[in-house]
């Protein structure tokens, strides 16, 4: 029988890390696999040494306040799910999440809803192409216009 340490983390936990796992070892392992890390790599890329991160993904080790913060930076967690980090490690949350229909939201959503709906980096692409045939027609035309002036 498996021990809960070396349980598999199932494919549906990678879409949304905080939707099984519920203990913070769970958690920071669902999260550095959805980032494609090792734990190396989160080890370095936040400062920690890579056995600590092994002993916060196995239970050895208790994670501080601290700790949890800086790695889920590091990852790039979403606050809301930060909250869930600090919950499932035994912390308050820290982060203040409201529903949409909250009225302090208000502004807010008045501002969603009065912007143009524009799929993001459409027009960014096709400018950034243009843009950077442009240029290289531009050395190009340069180039010829310098032979042809002998220089």
């Amino acid at each position: 029988m498996r021990t809960p340490k070396e349980r598999d983390v199932s494919p549906s936990a990678l879409s949304r890390p905080c939707a099984e796992a519920s203990s913070f070892p769970e958690l920071l392992k669902a999260w550095r696999q959805k980032r494609r890390l090792s734990q190396l790599g989160l080890a370095l890329q936040s400062g920690v040494s890579q056995r600590h991160v092994s002993f916060l993904e196995s239970g050895r080790a208790r994670p501080s306040r601290t700790m949890i913060l800086q790695l889920s930076e590091t990852l790039e967690v979403p606050l809301r799910d930060r909250n869930d980090w600090l919950v499932a490690a035994g912390f308050a949350p820290v982060f203040r999440a409201r529903p949409l229909d909250d009225p302090q939201m208000s502004q807010v959503m008045g501002a969603v809803r009065r912007s143009p709906s524009i799929a993001p980096g459409t027009s960014a692409s096709r400018t950034a192409r243009s843009s950077c045939s442009s240029r290289s027609s531009a050395k190009t035309s340069g180039r010829r216009w310098a032979a042809r002036a002998g220089t």
